[in-house]
């Protein structure tokens, strides 16, 4: 299979090493990343949560402290199958 299943965990990679790749509250932005197996091993998924924008300095300060401004207790792997687009599911 390409994906799904129970190997369907998606690893996080932050981006610690490119300091100007931060999110709002100072952390290093980051990405999930779930390669393929079987008959899709040259396939991939890539998440990368959007943080959408702020209206105004308040509404960035607000923002800051939840997951669309903050990766700080973003789990170190994600099931990607959960997601709707990601679904492998035939439904």
């Amino acid at each position: 299979t390409c994906f799904g299943g129970s190997d369907a965990t998606a690893i996080a990679h932050t981006l610690q090493d490119h300091p100007l790749a931060v999110c709002l509250d100072g952390s290093p932005g980051s990405y999930y990343l779930q390669e393929g197996s079987g008959s899709g091993l040259s396939k991939f998924h890539i998440f990368f949560e959007g943080g959408s924008f702020c209206g105004s300095h308040a509404e960035c300060a607000q923002r800051a402290q939840g997951y669309l401004g903050s990766t700080a207790k973003d789990p170190p792997h994600k099931v990607l199958d959960d997601h709707p687009f990601f679904s492998t599911s035939q439904k």
